[in-house]
């Protein structure tokens, strides 16, 4: 990918700025909700609400972008989430944090499918344009994890709640930074052309593809999986090794650094295992790692084995992305993405929701089924999608 492309460049600024924003808010936001009296239950429900906004909106997001637009529908869906920043920002009531989730979800609906299409149009090399975005959106991600220290500093003197909202109102500035790049996007790439605005973006052109079924049914599945505990992993740390935002933060940063790197080996694992290979071995190798997790001794271990697992798992992301991108024609690559997303948070919510209770009786016990689903998950990815890509292979 030319990462001098003016366009490319700019999405990649706006998707720092906003990453920074969610290293911090992914630190802060779970330890928030305990300081103002909160369980596991109740994240897990708001965690839930999100992905049931999320998940009601995803399919005619992508159609909206493919027809009106990918960057005016990613702008008004970052518009969407100030606001719901604001939200927490102005009450602590369990009603407000609920329509602020509902509005964040709605949020995402709108801008992840139509950043994954508007990126696609300008990216010239798939397989390294997602690699390098995934490479500096994970940086970033992790150094807003480090500012994690944040609250655990200014805690002595300004309290902890003072702390955390603080840090609140930093994510806060951090995301509205995040729009000024998009604005100055280049319009022209992001339109399709007149006859293709015409034509209706219709669900059965997705409905009859079975690559495309494929992919949607297996992201389902790892939804579900990862939903059971991975969004729950901060409260997990502070409940099994008392721990504050300061450490957990930190872990997150180490997490991120070592991750970015892998994102940008990827292109290369493809090109020497093939791209099916490539995605399946990692995210072996990951597994033990978190079943490992609830039997360490210290947190020490426990960030060892995290940070392992994590970057395992997630550094073929940039290549899942490339695959499904390649089995999607242009015109319907922004509704067969927030198809694909929509899989993914219908059944990670619901997983999130019975984790969050499941984790409140028994702290250990989703990282264990979330192990045994993910395993489920590469027999199946790997039975259904190797034919896939002997056809794309083949096409080529």
């Amino acid at each position: 990918m030319a990462l001098s492309e003016r366009d490319t460049r700019l999405m990649i600024l706006s998707a720092i700025l906003a990453n920074l924003a969610w290293g911090l808010f992914s630190v802060i936001f779970q330890l928030y909700m305990k300081e103002i009296g909160y369980t596991s239950k109740e994240i897990g429900e708001v965690l839930a609400i999100y992905g049931i906004s999320l998940s009601s909106v995803a399919l005619p997001s992508g159609a909206i972008a493919d027809r009106f637009g990918r960057k005016s529908t990613l702008i008004v869906g970052y518009l969407l989430e100030i606001i719901s920043l604001l939200l927490l920002l102005i009450s602590k009531e369990m009603s407000i944090i609920r329509i602020s989730f509902l509005f964040s979800g709605i949020s995402a609906a709108l801008s992840h499918p139509a950043y994954q299409a508007l990126f696609a149009l300008h990216t010239r090399e798939m397989e390294r344009g997602f690699s390098s975005l995934a490479f500096f959106s994970t940086f970033s991600s992790s150094m807003g994890s480090l500012m994690g220290w944040i609250p655990e500093v200014l805690s002595g003197k300004l309290g902890e709640l003072r702390a955390y909202y603080l840090s609140l109102l930093i994510v806060f500035s951090f995301f509205v930074l995040s729009v000024v790049p998009l604005i100055w996007v280049s319009p022209h790439r992001d339109e399709l052309k007149e006859g293709r605005r015409k034509e209706r973006t219709s669900f059965r052109r997705i409905y009859r593809e079975k690559a495309m079924l494929k992919l949607i049914f297996l992201n389902g599945v790892i939804g579900f999986g990862a939903g059971l505990t991975i969004p729950l992993f901060t409260y997990y740390f502070s409940e099994k090794f008392s721990v504050g935002p300061g450490p957990i933060g930190t872990l997150y940063t180490v997490n991120g650094l070592m991750m970015s790197p892998l994102f940008l080996l990827s292109p290369r694992l493809s090109d020497k295992l093939g791209l099916i290979k490539a995605i399946f071995y990692p995210q072996l190798f990951s597994i033990p790692a978190l079943a490992l997790i609830p039997l360490s001794k210290s947190f020490e271990v426990a960030s060892i084995l995290y940070v392992y697992r994590t970057a395992m798992m997630n550094m073929s992301n940039p290549l899942i992305t490339t695959l499904g991108m390649k089995l999607t024609k242009e015109e319907i690559r922004a509704t067969f993405s927030a198809a694909f997303q929509l899989s993914w948070t219908v059944l990670n919510s619901i997983g999130t929701l019975l984790g969050g209770k499941l984790m409140a009786s028994s702290l250990d016990a989703p990282l264990y089924a979330t192990s045994s689903i993910y395993l489920v998950y590469l027999a199946l990815f790997l039975q259904l999608m190797t034919p896939e890509s002997t056809k794309l292979k083949e096409k080529a």
